[in-house]
C-alpha cells in the first residue's frame, strides 16, 4: 500500500514540475519570430490597459504604464472599473526606460487610442512638472528631439462600439 501511495505521489509531482516547465508563450513574448511585435499583456488585454510598445529603428522598448482608469463590460453590460494612482514619472525618472536621442520612433499598442496627448519634459538640473511642451503626434508616429528628456504619453479609449474605456499614462525617456 505505501509502495503504491508513493508511486502514486510520485507520478503527480513530475507531473507538476513538466507542466510549469513547459513554456506556452509567456507574458513576457515580445516577438513572434516574423518580425511582428507581440505585447507582454496579450493574454490580459482588455481586461487590463492596454502596453505601449515604443519602436525606434530596429529596437524596442515597453513604456512604464503608471497612472490609469480602466473600464471593461461583458455581453450583458455588467462592467468593472479599476483606477490605479502612481507616482508622477518625474519622480521616478531613474527607473524609466531609455530610447536613443535622435530617433523618429513609432507607439504600438495593442488596440490604437481614440485620442493621444504627448508631453515632453527637458531633463535640465531641475526637471519640473509644470515645465513641459505638448508634442504633435500624427498617427503613431513621433520624431524625438535632441537632448535629454522625459516623455508622457496620456493615452484616451472612449467606449462607444468597444467594450473597453480608459485614460492610460505612459512614459519613457531619451538621452
Amino acid at each position: 500500500m505505501k509502495k503504491t501511495l508513493w508511486l502514486i505521489f510520485l507520478s503527480l509531482c513530475v507531473f507538476l514540475f513538466s507542466a510549469c516547465g513547459s513554456d506556452h508563450g509567456t507574458a513576457s513574448d515580445t516577438s513572434d519570430g516574423t518580425g511582428s511585435f507581440l505585447s507582454v499583456t496579450e493574454k490580459v488585454f482588455p481586461d487590463a490597459p492596454p502596453t505601449l510598445t515604443v519602436v525606434f529603428g530596429e529596437e524596442q522598448i515597453t513604456a512604464w504604464r503608471g497612472t490609469y482608469s480602466w473600464e471593461t463590460k461583458n455581453a450583458l453590460g455588467i462592467g468593472q472599473a479599476v483606477c490605479a494612482d502612481s507616482m508622477h514619472p518625474i519622480d521616478i525618472m531613474k527607473e524609466l526606460p531609455i530610447v536613443t536621442a535622435g530617433e523618429d520612433c513609432a507607439f504600438v499598442f495593442d488596440a490604437p487610442p481614440d485620442s493621444m496627448t504627448v508631453r515632453r519634459y527637458p531633463l535640465g538640473m531641475m526637471p519640473s512638472y509644470e515645465n513641459y511642451e505638448t508634442i504633435i503626434v500624427e498617427g503613431s508616429n513621433i520624431s524625438l528631439s535632441e537632448g535629454a528628456a522625459l516623455y508622457e504619453v496620456i493615452a484616451k479609449w472612449e467606449m462607444s462600439d468597444k467594450t473597453y474605456s480608459g485614460e492610460v499614462h505612459y512614459a519613457f525617456r531619451i538621452e
